[in-house]
C-alpha cells in the first residue's frame, strides 16, 4: 500500500503559519503600545514632580522670607520701638525673670506624658549633654 499525499494538507499548513504570524504581530503591537503607554505615564509623573519641586522651592523661599521678617520684628530695637510707639510702658526683662531650660522639649514632654500615664510624680529631668 502506498500512502499518497493530498493537496489539501498544504493550504492548512499555510493557514497555520498565517494565523501564528498574525498572533505574533498582535503580541508585538500590543507590547509596543504598552511600552509607549508606560513611557507616557512616566513623563506625566515627571512633570508632576517638577511642578511640585517648583512649588516646594517657592514655599521654602517664602518661609525664609517670613522667618527673616519675624526675626526682624523680634529684635530688641523693634520691640523697644513698638513699646515707645504704642505707649505701653513696658520695662525690659531682667535676668532673674528668665527661666533657662536645660533639657530638650521632646524629652520633657515624654517625661510628662509618662508621669500622666502611670500617675506617678514626674522625675526631675537630666540636663542636656554637650
Amino acid at each position: 500500500m502506498k500512502i499518497t499525499r493530498t493537496k489539501s494538507a498544504q493550504p492548512a499548513f499555510i493557514s497555520q503559519i498565517l494565523i501564528w504570524s498574525l498572533v505574533l504581530v498582535g503580541i508585538a503591537g500590543s507590547s509596543g503600545v504598552a511600552v509607549i503607554w508606560q513611557r507616557q505615564l512616566i513623563a506625566q509623573a515627571a512633570n508632576r514632580i517638577k511642578i511640585l519641586e517648583v512649588s516646594l522651592a517657592e514655599v521654602e523661599r517664602r518661609q525664609t522670607e517670613l522667618n527673616s521678617e519675624i526675626a526682624t520684628e523680634q529684635s530688641l530695637d523693634a520691640l523697644l520701638r513698638r513699646n515707645a510707639g504704642y505707649n505701653l510702658g513696658l520695662s525690659p526683662i531682667r535676668e532673674q525673670q528668665l527661666v533657662r531650660v536645660n533639657i530638650s522639649p521632646e524629652q520633657r514632654l515624654a517625661i510628662k506624658r509618662t508621669a500622666e500615664t502611670y500617675a506617678i510624680a514626674p522625675v526631675e529631668p537630666r540636663p542636656l549633654r554637650n
